[in-house]
């Protein structure tokens, strides 16, 4: 389950502090989600992989995905802070599409009450249960499979 009930604030929605960044920073796993996969793992012929090399470089989706969640929210505090400049648009639309896709294929059918009347205006998706994914496994293996990077969630 998450969405715990009743609705609590989170770190994640926080404006840029060092204790929301901390929290960020750390649902990414040591290497970042990118991995070294050996293409003696019988690894399926997908559009990019190279069956001649050794070794395939790939990151993980749900590690992109948070990625790009966490470039959304900083430039989104950037524009509203007025710093425009810091505000990197293709990165930006890149994500919003890459995000938009991830939603539609794993097209989540849990059903969100609506509360109701007079506040029926739509669902807050609290208090909901859904079948996760084991992520702290993936974050796991991630760390187990990784690129030799140092760097953290950006």
């Amino acid at each position: 389950m998450f969405l715990g009930y009743p609705r609590r604030q989170t770190l994640y929605g926080e404006p840029l502090n060092p204790e929301a960044e901390k929290a960020w920073d750390e649902l990414m796993p040591i290497g970042r989600g990118f991995v070294n996969i050996n293409n003696d793992t019988a690894l399926p012929d997908q559009p990019g992989l190279d069956q001649s090399l050794p070794q395939q470089r790939a990151m993980i989706s749900v590690f992109h995905q948070l990625h790009c969640i966490y470039m959304t929210r900083e430039g989104y505090y950037a524009a509203r802070e007025g710093n425009l400049d810091q505000v990197n648009a293709a990165h930006l639309m890149h994500c919003w599409d890459y995000l938009r896709q991830a939603i539609m294929c794993h097209a989540d059918t849990t059903l969100e009450w609506i509360p109701a009347p007079p506040n029926d205006k739509g669902s807050t998706g609290w208090g909901v249960e859904h079948t996760c994914g084991d992520f702290d496994a993936i974050a796991r293996w991630a760390e187990d499979n990784r690129l030799k990077t140092t760097y953290g969630i950006h």
